[in-house]
């Protein structure tokens, strides 16, 4: 990991949402008093103009920003919390009415009108509750009301009235639905049940089977509806199992988030999702690698190009901080000056080829190597356990005793 700066005084978390985004913070000072005593905000997106600011643009030094992982981030949280256990839908309805095309070209032609709207639903369910009888109102953009009308002609209240699922349920009165508390409630029990039956299915997987506890983080865990619905999918598990609700779940990832960038060193060890590993070249196989691989070297030695070496697996254990394992790789021309090493992130155990559908590129690392021939080398070293992985590379020319090194940080998936 990149050495970081120990003297700061402040540490920010941002995370950004689908419906809002938030800032949180907190001082060395108030972080030691109480970990948990963060300031923190929300705030709206104004624009979907999709340009991007490096973090060094915006005056971040690079050893000062790292990426916190969210359930790392929630957990976080709640390890200081007193111990007390405790979209598609709404799409689909909206399309119901009007049409999935004129909800197509809502979508691609009033961006921010189609924000706003959903981010008018995302608030409202996390109200909404199973005891909960009263109408619900939700604000609709005028824009779709006209793009429904330059389509067939009607107005959305008129065509609303004609549908007899509807029928005293649901009402369009200008720019607002007004629906049942059924319909409501509706809207959100696919999703709540999904998340039930996922989690589950998730104790059912041997890998969990010592997990005792279930953190409900997120916007969504505000949703009564849901609360219930995964209180009694926790109560049907085996054991005694505890389900946590902290208070504001939706700010669980920031106030984590600041926790983890105040000291990242409280997650010692993670277990990787994917495999990792470098492209690099065997000896070529004939029959059984493909004829289209075949690379030849300066000396007539062929090779098969683009094999996936991996260096972790799934389901490995990484420590923070310590590298798994250290590759060495020789060049395949007597002239060459440097090595470029492409990484790979693959949802396969044994990974073959890194051209293979199920493989990523995640980064790439230049070294030059001193010297002439065949018989140098570049070790290269992988470093895990960070949100980011990092890659040491080290060639030497044992001839001349000259020496060359190259660090980089790569995209860390999990």
């Amino acid at each position: 990991m990149a050495s970081r700066n120990d003297d700061f005084l402040l540490v920010a978390a941002i995370d950004f949402g689908t419906a809002y985004s938030g800032y949180a913070f907190s001082s060395r000072t108030d972080f030691k008093r109480d970990p948990l005593n963060t300031l923190k905000r929300r705030f709206m997106l104004e624009d979907e103009l999709g340009k991007k600011m490096p973090a060094m643009d915006a005056g971040m030094v690079g050893d000062s920003l790292i990426m916190a992982l969210e359930p790392e981030a929630a957990s976080l949280c709640c390890r200081y919390l007193p111990m007390n256990t405790l979209k598609g839908s709404s799409r689909e309805l909206l399309a119901d009415i009007v049409g999935n095309d004129v909800m197509a070209d809502f979508s691609e032609n009033k961006m921010m009108d189609y924000i706003d709207l959903f981010r008018e639903f995302e608030v409202k369910k996390r109200s909404f509750s199973n005891q909960m009888s009263e109408k619900i109102t939700i604000k609709v953009p005028i824009a779709l009301n006209e793009m429904f009308k330059e389509k067939t002609g009607k107005n959305i209240k008129d065509h609303v009235n004609s549908l007899p699922r509807y029928k005293d349920k649901l009402q369009w009165v200008g720019d607002k639905i007004r629906m049942e508390a059924s319909i409501a409630k509706g809207l959100f029990n696919d999703a709540c049940q999904s998340a039930a039956q996922h989690l589950k299915s998730l104790f059912s997987l041997p890998e969990v089977k010592s997990v005792d506890t279930v953190l409900m983080v997120g916007g969504f865990s505000e949703s009564p509806i849901l609360q219930d619905l995964i209180r009694k999918a926790v109560e049907s598990l085996p054991g005694k199992m505890k389900l946590i609700v902290p208070k504001d779940p939706g700010l669980a990832v920031l106030k984590g988030a600041v926790i983890y960038g105040h000291d990242p060193s409280v997650i010692e060890e993670r277990k990787c999702r994917y495999t990792y590993g470098v492209r690099t070249s065997y000896p070529f196989k004939k029959g059984v690698h493909p004829e289209s691989k075949k690379v030849v070297s300066s000396n007539g030695e062929e090779f098969c190009g683009g094999m996936f070496d991996s260096h972790v697996k799934i389901g490995q254990e990484v420590v923070r901080g310590e590298s798994q394992a250290t590759r060495s790789y020789k060049p395949i021309k007597d002239t060459q000056t440097e090595i470029e090493f492409q990484f790979f992130a693959s949802t396969d155990p044994e990974p073959t080829f890194t051209s293979d559908p199920n493989c990523t590129d995640i980064g790439k690392l230049t070294i030059d190597v001193p010297g002439s021939g065949l018989d140098r080398s570049v070790s290269i070293k992988m470093i895990f356990g960070d949100t980011e992985m990092h890659v040491e590379a080290v060639s030497k020319d044992e001839k001349s005793n000259k020496s060359s090194k190259a660090k980089a940080a790569l995209h860390f998936l999990g």
